[in-house]
């Protein structure tokens, strides 16, 4: 899934090499002080003989001045100097034995421990927890980065030609020419009729333009088929046809099918359905649930937060996005700084989710069929005739998109039996699952 998050431009060359050589010159440093330091004699532990010799040189120098102010003669003087001097050469002969001890007992050994674990836990806990070569990114600056990204990311075009062949869902694509396009290919249809009978129809529309009924069927056959890029392009189409009758279904299909074709990522013209469907139906929860998956995208976990906060209340129990929201809302609120209590959920008002139902049934119930149509007629299709590697894919990321992640992770185990032997089939599947967010 396309994630355009950025949180900085990292500092490559010489700025990074700069930076561990002052973090870890800075860690050595606090270190080996502390190293030095623990090996040292604690000043609270000096040596008794030690405060003998201080008083016996104080006494040296009282005898000095006391001769200076004529209080004690010098032949007075000398026997005095003499004990003096017998004590300090004892006291000083005390001092050393112990002194000797204390210094083979000095803990060198568990100040070299402390060295390098200072050392190692530092600079391994910042290259694993931290950002190395990444600048401060304050809250005002990190929305101005995701804004602007958000503004320059690619389109849909542009983002289905960065995705691999095999999950751009462009198969039997009505703009190629059929006798030149590998993918009408008899061998590659999982039935000769259907196929025949889809190139009919897409035939047919190249000189019926504006038949409404004719690309209004397109859409729900390409869809099943899993071709999802020529599902939206009919459905395009429909809206085209239908002009301001457009209904905010309408605008909801033609994004959905846009999301779908790109792998999960919400492109421009995706938002620019979902803001459209939102200006006829303000509170359709699955709109809204794309347009906070596209914030959660652009690195604004606020935005996302917030709209899937309110639009939960409102989605149905059976909604197929419903689950992922409730297992991603405690990680938006963290990303946000936002206080987020879940067991609030069951007693929060649902007068949103009543003016709906009351409002618009019909237009949830069609919200619900259109998801049905369009994932369920390709799982039911491959069920029973199977399918290539290409299209169990395509199915495994539908199912991971609308957050029906236990769903594609069915799907996953059944397409990794049927492709058992082909591990190219196989990276395919699991590139498909991972994108979906069905696998780590």
């Amino acid at each position: 899934m396309y994630d355009v998050l950025a949180i900085g431009q990292a500092n490559e060359g010489k700025t990074a090499v700069l930076f561990w050589f002052i973090a870890g010159g800075l860690a050595a440093a606090a270190a080996l002080w502390l190293g030095v330091a623990s090996g040292r004699t604690p000043l609270g532990m000096r040596h008794p003989a030690a405060y003998d010799l201080q008083v016996y040189r104080r006494q040296l120098e009282e005898i000095d001045r006391d001769i200076e102010r004529r209080l004690l003669l010098p032949e007075d003087a000398a026997p005095l100097r003499l004990e003096i001097s017998r004590r300090i050469l004892a006291a000083d002969a005390r001092m050393q034995r112990p002194t000797a001890q204390a210094e083979a007992k000095r803990p060198w050994g568990l100040s070299l421990v402390l060295v390098g674990g200072i050392l190692g836990g530092s600079l391994g806990g910042y290259a694993w927890l931290g950002a190395p070569g990444y600048g401060d990114m304050p809250l005002a600056q990190r929305k101005a980065t995701a804004a602007a990204n958000h503004a320059a990311r690619p389109s849909q075009a542009e983002f289905e030609a960065l995705l691999p062949p095999q999950t751009t869902a462009a198969l039997n694509d009505p703009d190629n020419d059929p006798d030149n396009d590998p993918d009408n290919d008899p061998d590659n249809d999982p039935d000769n009729d259907m196929a025949a009978l889809m190139q009919q129809l897409r035939t047919a529309l190249k000189t019926r333009p504006e038949d409404l009924n004719g690309h209004q069927l397109l859409v729900r056959n390409e869809a099943a088929l899993g071709n999802f890029a020529a599902s939206y392009r009919a459905q395009q189409q429909v809206l085209r046809i239908k002009g301001a009758e457009a209904a905010a279904t309408d605008h909801l299909q033609l994004a959905h099918l846009m999301i779908a074709a790109a792998g999960g990522y919400v492109s421009p013209e995706a938002e620019t359905a979902l803001r459209e469907v939102l200006h006829l139906a303000p509170q359709d929860p699955l709109a809204r649930y794309y347009l906070g998956l596209m914030h959660g995208q652009a690195g604004r976990p606020d935005l996302a937060f917030a709209l899937w906060r309110d639009a939960l209340a409102e989605t149905p129990s059976d909604a197929p996005w419903r689950e992922t929201m409730v297992v991603r809302l405690p990680e938006l609120a963290a990303r946000a700084g936002v206080r987020y209590d879940p067991s609030m959920l069951g007693s929060a008002p649902a007068a949103g989710a009543r003016a709906i139902g009351e409002a618009s049934p019909q237009a949830q119930q069609e919200q619900q069929e259109m998801i049905r149509a369009m994932v369920g007629g390709l799982a039911a299709r491959l069920a029973q005739e199977g399918g290539t590697a290409q299209e169990w894919a395509r199915l495994i990321t539908s199912y991971g998109v609308l957050g029906a992640h236990d769903r594609a992770r069915a799907i996953h185990s059944e397409a990794q039996q049927v492709f058992a032997d082909d591990a190219q089939a196989l990276a395919v599947i699991d590139a498909a699952a991972r994108r979906g967010g069905s696998l780590p």
